[in-house]
């Protein structure tokens, strides 16, 4: 396997994925103010999206046939996301809808904690336990920002970056 990262347009040819890394920043949703007492606060909605860079250097580009700015596409991220579980819970919902088979929790010594199933949003417990973390890959729907293509003739390398925003 090249890569975890699955886009639902444009494609990934052989040899044109491996070792990327993928960044997702939150876009905060307001603004932060100072009260009349000095005192920072946030004023707007407190559920943030993302924005996503991709890169990765290897031997070809990624497919960008049909691919433009401006596109929505579906993007399975290599980026985890993580939440934590308080003992009181015996189930939780994700805060994104999670990629196929990439959730898994531990318990806070960092051991595998295998008595839970899940699906695309919810993780239900089947025991007692501590607190706990679920990790999983988000599944998440963006837009295309920018682009780029670069080929070193020389090194015979090739690289890319895609730039996304969380629709």
């Amino acid at each position: 396997m090249q890569t975890e990262l699955t886009l639902s347009i444009g494609g990934l040819p052989p040899m044109s994925a491996r070792g990327c890394t993928q960044e997702l920043t939150a876009i905060p949703q307001g603004e932060f103010h100072r009260t009349i007492n000095g005192d920072l606060i946030f004023v707007g909605n407190p559920i943030h999206k993302y924005k996503s860079v991709i890169r990765c250097q290897d031997q070809s580009v990624i497919a960008t046939e049909g691919f433009r700015v401006g596109d929505v596409v579906h993007v399975g991220c290599i980026q985890p996301l993580s939440q934590k579980i308080d003992p009181s819970e015996e189930s939780i919902t994700l805060t994104r809808v999670a990629v196929p088979n990439s959730v898994y929790v531990v318990k806070e010594n960092n051991e595998e904690y295998p008595r839970f199933s899940s699906n695309s949003q919810m993780i239900t417990l089947h025991e007692q336990h501590g607190t706990l973390f679920a990790f999983f890959r988000p599944k998440l729907n963006m837009r295309v920002t920018s682009f780029t293509l670069t080929t070193d003739e020389w090194k015979m390398k090739a690289g890319w970056v895609l730039e996304l925003d969380e629709v």
